[in-house]
């Protein structure tokens, strides 16, 4: 294939994506298209985000329950001094 065989066709798609409404209706199924790729990340990675809530949850009820004098509490370190 020669390099004006190669002008000529890139030249030929060139002219295509150049009209308005070709160009638009490729625009519409791309963002189309990305919407719908989204949604389907989303739902792939819903299982997982749901199991790590779980996790958290019953973790933190397990640290409450098991462990309730250490808690989430906020350090006394600096009680005695003055702000």
């Amino acid at each position: 294939m020669s390099r004006l065989e190669e002008l000529k066709k890139s030249l030929f798609v060139g002219t295509i994506m150049y009209r308005k409404e070709i160009r638009k209706k490729i625009l519409k199924v791309i963002v189309l298209l990305n919407c719908v790729l989204f949604f389907y990340a989303v739902l792939n990675n819903m299982p997982s985000m749901v199991l790590y809530i779980l996790n958290m949850y019953y973790l933190y009820n397990y640290l409450t329950k098991e462990y309730p004098e250490e808690g989430f509490k906020i350090k006394d370190r600096f009680k005695g001094m003055d702000k």
